[in-house]
């Protein structure tokens, strides 16, 4: 049984989830493509599932729709399952954690997850950096977006994430991430 009172996603943390989540362009995609880990992607950040089907370009609606359904999983989820009182920004990273990575994953995981019933915030802020592979390949891109999950889960402004993720995005653009 979950000690944390139910928490939703804060508009801090929906922020941050869109501004990783956004398609090519960095907004939300109205049209399906393939994430860098090639999954079949629309919206913000919606993997399509096989009995979905997107003939015409999403809208903005369709896709916050889209995105408040898919957190509310995660929310749901982590509510149900987390066994360790969290402060609102730490649910934030861990959604914006569980999101990208899927249930799944986090359910699976050796690391994170017993971290986070214990309640090792210590150990939870390391193991979130865990989760910086495409298969067995690291990316950059994930390098970036779990160092900000990272960073606000241990309580970071906003202007030291974004202070971090342009400095990290910098080298990552000259190959020295």
């Amino acid at each position: 049984m979950a000690l944390t009172p139910r928490l939703h996603i804060s508009q801090r943390g929906l922020a941050l989830l869109k501004s990783f989540e956004g398609g090519p362009d960095g907004s939300f995609a109205p049209r399906q493509y393939r994430c860098p880990a090639g999954v079949s992607t629309i919206g913000w950040g919606h993997a399509v599932r096989k009995h979905e089907v997107f003939d015409e370009p999403l809208s903005d609606a369709g896709a916050e729709a889209l995105l408040i359904q898919d957190v509310g999983t995660t929310e749901l989820y982590l509510n149900a399952t987390v066994r360790s009182a969290l402060l609102q920004h730490e649910f934030d990273a861990l959604v914006l954690l569980t999101f990208n990575i899927g249930l799944g994953a986090y359910e699976a995981s050796r690391g994170i997850r017993p971290a986070v019933n214990c309640g090792d915030r210590k150990a939870i802020a390391l193991h979130i950096m865990d989760w910086v592979f495409v298969g067995k390949v690291r990316a950059d891109g994930l390098v970036i977006r779990r160092t900000c999950e990272s960073m606000l889960f241990q309580g970071n402004t906003d202007q030291q994430i974004a202070t971090a993720r342009s400095r990290l995005q910098q080298l990552a653009r000259v190959g020295s991430l």
